[in-house]
């Protein structure tokens, strides 16, 4: 009877501390955000929009072919968490953050400063950090939000989706979730980047669904580049082949095709299958030194050349080529960020690492002197397979 007792007892007090779904929310009861922009406003204020899924036109049973399947909210005051709140004067329904794709940082704040802008999203519990940060170019971060692309008829999941597809296919972009990003900010020895996204097409922005109603798509969303940080603040731009050199400098590349030209007329393209990155400073005359080593496995992917790939020199030769046109771009890429001053590819961090006592009496300046190191590049390339044919028909002709 008395060990009956105690087992009631605990089971009262176990009982009493469940809370239960203490703040649950319905999916009828909130709006859920996808997308979501800031830009800088006039008066030190913020602008902020909000992209969220209308769910009778996501459902397939109850869509009708007239209304959009987002639509977005904006507001503009002090601080973004106000913003956030003023648009509950238009939304019928709270909006919320945890299924949130992407995050647009307008230029013009950029160039100002981001870290206040981004403060609410590092704190609060229902931003989860690992949606992907890209910067607009050319236009206020809210038009972003605004255009309608075919294939995927949510722009925030098509700006997902095209960052996550292209930083595993395509060199020149690299996805940086806001927790990444938000480390480079605050990291000595390396400053950050970002994917620039420009909005290209003939005319005016098509902001209606007359976009995606035709085959050849008037106005396209697209990632170009590299955005380019000193801490919190935008300072300039790679182009594709230059931010191509900054993901082979830190081993972001896993698949990437290129384009080699031959000696005479015409070019060739491999398929990159895999690439690995090596690192390592060193010490010349007192002063710090770098020297990257990328190891390259590829493909023949295409060829417009009168080359016999039947031949092993010819292989040995080509891969030769390869290795002089890939240096080329890396060192075009380095000359970029010595021109900005931004080592955007953590050198500081490898001096840090392998010679601290060397690293330390130059920290707060290594921007500085990240211009004057000297950085060797080896590109070694290993073309593993050919295709089915040796020669190419175009040879024949």
């Amino acid at each position: 009877m008395k060990r009956s007792l105690i087992c009631l007892m605990v089971t009262v007090l176990l009982v009493s501390a469940l809370t239960g779904c203490w703040n649950r929310r319905e999916l009828n009861e909130v709006a859920i955000a996808m997308g979501m922009s800031i830009d800088a406003a006039p008066h030190n204020q913020y602008r902020v929009a909000v992209q969220v899924v209308v769910p009778s036109q996501v459902s397939s049973k109850t869509r009708t072919g007239e209304m959009a399947q987002v639509t977005t909210y904006e507001a503009t005051h002090n601080s973004v968490l106000e913003c956030i709140r003023q648009m509950s004067t238009v939304s019928p329904r709270k909006i919320y953050f945890s299924h949130l794709r992407i995050l647009i940082i307008g230029e013009k704040l950029a160039k100002q400063g981001v870290a206040g802008a981004l403060e609410l999203l590092s704190r609060d519990q229902e931003f989860r950090n690992d949606f992907y940060v890209a910067l607009g170019k050319g236009h206020p971060a809210e038009n972003f939000l605004k255009v309608l692309t075919p294939l995927v008829h949510i722009p925030a999941e098509k700006l997902f989706d095209s960052l996550d597809n292209s930083s595993k296919v395509w060199a020149p972009t690299v996805g940086v979730p806001l927790s990444d990003f938000l480390y480079q900010i605050i990291d000595k020895g390396r400053q950050p980047v970002l994917t620039t996204l420009e909005i290209k097409g003939n005319g005016d922005i098509d902001m209606t669904s007359e976009n995606v109603k035709n085959i050849d798509t008037p106005t396209v969303l697209e990632y170009t580049g590299l955005s380019i940080f000193n801490k919190e603040k935008l300072i300039g731009y790679m182009d594709q082949v230059e931010s191509k050199g900054y993901n082979y400098i830190t081993g972001n590349v896993r698949n990437a095709v290129g384009s080699v030209p031959c000696e005479d007329e015409g070019h060739w393209v491999i398929e990159v299958l895999r690439a690995k990155t090596n690192i390592e400073s060193m010490l010349q005359h007192g002063k710090p030194a770098f020297s990257v080593y990328i190891a390259v496995e590829a493909n023949v992917a295409e060829l417009k050349c009168k080359l016999d790939l039947s031949d092993p020199e010819v292989i040995s030769k080509m891969e030769g080529m390869v290795e002089e046109h890939a240096r080329k771009t890396l060192l075009e890429s380095i000359r970029k960020a010595k021109e900005l001053k931004a080592d955007v590819f953590g050198f500081g961090q490898v001096l840090h690492r392998q010679h601290p006592k060397v690293w330390k009496p130059i920290a707060s300046e290594w921007d500085q002197h990240f211009t004057e190191v000297d950085i060797a590049v080896n590109f070694d390339v290993t073309l593993r397979r050919t295709g089915t044919v040796n020669r190419s028909f175009m040879s024949e002709m």
